[in-house]
């Protein structure tokens, strides 16, 4: 009898050992891996650069035109000012720097943003824009943005920026013509970022960051009839912008 107990026994305490070492193993050592199921959460922010926000429109911009629709003749800018659907006389769209664009080759080919008031009022204005031309060898003027009038003569209205060649040049509001004067100029076949800055007497042109025109000019007493892009207004001499013009945005 006194054997079969002690069997009896060194099998509970043998089996006792094998239980506990088969328990939670939650009070472990600190060298063994624990595994388990459950469910992650979180929030987070995502930063970067961009040309515009989640909607398309750059919210900062008084008016922000990204050109995006790719088909038919109005296009939508948006932005602080509010709403603004204007008219494209002969539009053709085609690939752009960032989605679809506006391709001004055509004599009157252009868009008609309606009173420049709104953006000649005597408040800081500036005109940013990505440009691709054709040919920079074309010695014609071929405009990009009008504030001017149809009248003539100039009347004291507005301001004009044009290319001559791979010069982009302003036209001031008494007719004076200036002209970019960084070596570098707009390159053809390729993507430029330009920056249009009128403060009243004061005009700043930059392309892809570089100042090629800062200058101080005679303030119009007024402003011109249309705001218009990518080609002149009627009874002007000149041509369309003989290229793309993309992501217009306008700030003030």
């Amino acid at each position: 009898m006194k054997k079969t107990g002690l069997v009896l026994s060194s099998l509970f305490f043998i089996f006792v050992l094998i239980v506990s070492s088969c328990g939670d193993d939650s009070t472990d050592d600190g060298n063994n891996t624990g595994t388990g199921t459950g469910t992650s959460t979180g929030t987070g922010t995502g930063t970067g650069t961009g040309t515009s926000t989640g909607t398309g429109y750059d919210s900062d911009c008084y008016a922000h035109f990204p050109f995006d629709e790719g088909t038919g003749n109005m296009t939508m800018g948006k932005g602080t000012g509010g709403e603004f659907e204007c008219s494209i006389s002969m539009p053709t769209w085609t690939e752009g720097h960032f989605n679809y664009a506006l391709e001004f080759k055509k004599q009157g080919n252009r868009i008609e943003i309606g009173d420049p008031d709104e953006f000649n009022d005597g408040k800081p204005v500036r005109f940013t824009f990505w440009l691709y031309v054709y040919d920079t060898s074309l010695p014609q003027y071929h405009y990009l943005i009008d504030t001017y009038t149809n009248d003539s003569p100039y009347a004291n209205c507005g301001y004009i920026l044009r290319l001559y060649g791979s010069k982009i040049s302003v036209v001031t509001a008494n007719g004076e013509v200036f002209y970019y004067g960084s070596e570098k100029g707009v390159m053809e076949n390729q993507w430029s970022f330009i920056e249009f800055n009128l403060d009243n007497d004061h005009v700043v042109v930059k392309v892809d960051g570089e100042i090629g025109l800062d200058i101080t000019v005679v303030k119009p007493s007024k402003s011109g009839k249309k705001l218009v892009v990518g080609d002149k207004l009627d009874g002007q001499d000149g041509y369309s912008t003989n290229g793309i013009i993309d992501d217009l945005k306008i700030y003030k």
